[in-house]
């Protein structure tokens, strides 16, 4: 009996043992919550390339088309032809020449006009010209001109290299352009080569690139969109694009100690626009760069980091013209991964491409989707640098004649 009141005794122990044991493992869990007092989930905000993106998804392909493409003109009027690109193709922008230039009243009234034609679209025009210095300018009807870009690698001065490109911005915000195709980042290699010579910086690549880096950011600071050009290179040729397509005989490494230099200093400080040549480089392609895959994509974007906005030289210069149509030039252009046609010239040339680009994504030769990303560039670019339509009125400061006559002083 006693043994069994000892046995009962060590199993009632154990019992209240195990009942403590249970209750504070009860008292210590964590309290459940109900499902209706969990704490929302914080979404992440979408992205501004996300936005950018429903965007241009809530665009027609036609708007999206028309932005693709960059159109010049006839004269110094406006005509039906230009009010049809703007309110049918939805142009993406004008470039400017000298026949389209008067005075400083008269360009700007031109430039106004454009824009109040595009007012009721949500995407504002680029306007462009060629305002490089020397002998290429569209402006010296209106200013003094400044000196070629090769005296900025005989003086070797990053300021003045900067005071330069904000004179070039300047003339340009004041009459309204948003866009200018310099500075020219080639490097003058070749002593024989017809069209670049003294539009070049130097010489030597190291110059190119450190003073061409400081022209584009005076241009950019006055809030014009600098395109460096021409990529990948134009220093090393003899003949001029504008009649024929040169052939660089370079290997790939003698490019990047020389002609890619200045290009990939620009990169890495954030140019936003690029303009690509029509050149043909055997050792990259054995197609024009303008229309190489190879080159636009391959080297600029993904070997080199390029991200910003791919423009063609002109699609109506011999180089291109002697073996294609204009608008099938465009359409390779886009396909091989440039992002804006360039078409200078020819009454129906743009309309032509147009409706070639429109006849291609039917075909499945460009697919919406790369269209798409190009837009988000676009976009992207436009509202970095704050393009609108409004009316410009700005008038020069005082002192950009006496700086433009002195900066070599």
């Amino acid at each position: 009996m006693v043994v069994i009141m000892k046995k009962l005794i060590v199993t009632l122990i154990i019992m209240i043992i195990l009942t403590g044991c249970g209750q504070v493992a009860r008292e210590t869990a964590p309290e459940e919550i109900p499902a209706e007092n969990h704490p929302p989930q914080v979404e992440e905000p979408p992205s501004r390339e996300d936005l950018l993106m429903e965007t241009v998804q809530g665009m027609t392909l036609e708007e999206k088309i028309g932005q693709l493409l960059m159109a010049g003109f006839e004269g110094r009027e406006i005509t039906e032809r230009e009010s049809s690109l703007i309110r049918e193709y939805n142009i993406g922008g004008f470039i400017f020449f000298e026949r389209n230039i008067t005075d400083e009243e008269g360009t700007r009234d031109l430039v106004n006009r454009l824009k109040s034609l595009n007012g009721d679209s949500p995407m504002p025009l680029f306007i462009g010209v060629d305002e490089e210095g020397g002998a290429v300018t569209r402006l010296s009807g209106i200013f003094d001109n400044l000196p070629p870009q090769s005296r900025l690698g005989e003086s070797g001065d990053p300021d003045r290299a900067y005071q330069y490109g904000s004179i070039q911005g300047e003339k340009l915000r004041c009459l309204g352009f948003n866009v200018n195709f310099s500075p020219v980042l080639d490097v003058d290699s070749n002593p024989d080569n017809p069209v670049i010579g003294n539009r070049s910086i130097s010489r030597e690549p190291s110059i190119v690139a450190e003073l061409g880096v400081k022209v584009w950011k005076g241009i950019a600071d006055q809030g014009i969109v600098p395109v460096g050009k021409h990529y990948p290179g134009h220093g090393d040729t003899d003949v001029d694009s504008h009649t024929l397509l040169p052939v660089i005989q370079k290997s790939k490494e003698q490019l990047q100690s020389t002609e890619l230099v200045p290009f990939k200093a620009s990169i890495r400080e954030g140019i936003p626009a690029i303009m690509v040549g029509h050149l043909l480089i055997p050792s990259l392609d054995d197609r024009a760069a303008s229309l190489s895959s190879l080159i636009m994509e391959k080297l600029l974007r993904e070997d080199q980091g390029f991200g910003g906005v791919v423009f063609s030289d002109d699609l109506t210069m011999g180089a291109i013209t002697a073996s294609m149509t204009v608008s099938e030039a465009a359409v390779e252009f886009l396909a091989a991964g440039g992002d804006i046609a360039l078409i200078c010239h020819g009454e129906t040339n743009v309309v032509e491409a147009f409706e070639a680009i429109a006849r291609a994504v039917g075909e499945g030769i460009l697919s919406e989707e790369e269209i798409d990303h190009k837009l988000v560039r676009i976009i992207r670019l436009k509202e970095d640098f704050g393009l609108e339509d409004r009316p410009v009125t700005d008038s020069f400061n005082e002192d950009l004649e006496g700086r433009i006559d002195g900066i070599f002083d």
